[in-house]
């Protein structure tokens, strides 16, 4: 690929030098590439690309082979094909997402951390992860996210940890989210894939007793689909949201496979098609994370957290 690759090495580089080189990379028609160590700042939002402009191609990733941590960083991307790769966004405080990705192509989102970060503006919908897509109708985005954590981020007004709001006339046709974990959110709804036609949850690990609902669904054209997974949940797992136009008859149920439910009360297979029922009682929410903590530098392993959270 013929890309620009910019290296920082403290937080000075993230604002003028970040964006001259961007903006030399966009005028060649060249992709960009961001490489980042581990990073502190007191409250930074590192915006590439822009609505209405140009779109090139776009990867950020974490310096070596661990994931780096970037303190206090939020990020808005705007790009073709964006990747993101090896990197925690943590203890983050601002008003919008912490991660807001626009993209006319595709979205890859691999080892990445969202940890403690707070949406502090109660009159805001933004999500604390916002992945949608951009461009004409008939150019509908794809999006993956691999091997993430989003644990004890909190939303203040209503908030989703993960959703796909609509930013043009495009959705995301297809939004794969896979051995990830979801873990001690405090946001009204954890995932809200709304401009979405196909939501694939593969291999999760979910703990979530602070959520109202675990997944909303507005629109009876997405297609879920929920597989070998663990799912502890005190609140309601599935939420399918009625009105004038929208009846409950017109939502297909969440189709499952080899999943485990936890929650309060049993799993309706009107609502989780092929569920294997309520296995008994949620999982308690820890007192702290810090033991989960130290094992979000390598991609979640059920076995592991189950056998850490169980005590």
């Amino acid at each position: 690929m013929n890309e620009a690759v910019f290296k920082a090495s403290s937080p000075m580089d993230l604002a003028m030098p970040l964006q001259q080189a961007y903006a030399e990379a966009l005028a060649e028609g060249r992709g960009f590439r961001l490489v980042l160590p581990d990073l502190e700042c007191g409250e930074f939002n590192v915006s590439l690309g822009s609505i209405g402009g140009e779109a090139i191609d776009l990867r950020v990733e974490g310096e070596g082979g661990r994931p780096a941590t970037l303190r206090g960083i939020s990020m808005s991307l705007v790009g073709r094909n964006i990747r993101l790769r090896n990197l925690i966004l943590r203890g983050a405080r601002t008003p919008a997402s912490a991660l807001a990705v626009q993209t006319v192509d595709s979205f890859v989102g691999e080892r990445l951390g969202f940890i403690g970060i707070c949406r502090h503006d109660s009159m805001s919908n933004d999500p604390i992860v916002q992945i949608s897509a951009m461009g004409p109708r008939d150019r509908n985005a794809s999006a993956v996210l691999r091997e993430c954590w989003f644990l004890a981020n909190e939303g203040e007004g209503f908030s989703a940890v993960l959703s796909n709001p609509r930013t043009g006339r495009a959705h995301i046709r297809h939004l794969l989210v896979e051995r990830c974990a979801f873990l001690g959110n405090r946001t009204t709804v954890c995932l809200d894939p709304w401009f979405t036609r196909k939501l694939e949850l593969n291999g999760l690990f979910v703990l979530e007793n602070d959520v109202d609902q675990w997944l909303r669904l507005r629109s009876p054209m997405v297609e879920v689909t929920v597989s070998d997974s663990f799912l502890s949940c005190a609140g309601t797992l599935v939420e399918f949201l009625t009105g004038p136009d929208v009846a409950r008859n017109d939502f297909p149920p969440v189709a499952s496979n080899g999943c485990r439910f936890m929650g309060a009360a049993p799993v309706s297979p009107e609502d989780i098609a092929g569920c294997e029922g309520v296995t008994g009682a949620s999982l308690p929410t820890p007192a702290d994370w810090n033991d989960v903590i130290r094992l979000c530098q390598r991609p979640p392993d059920r076995d592991a957290l189950e056998a850490l959270l169980r005590g």
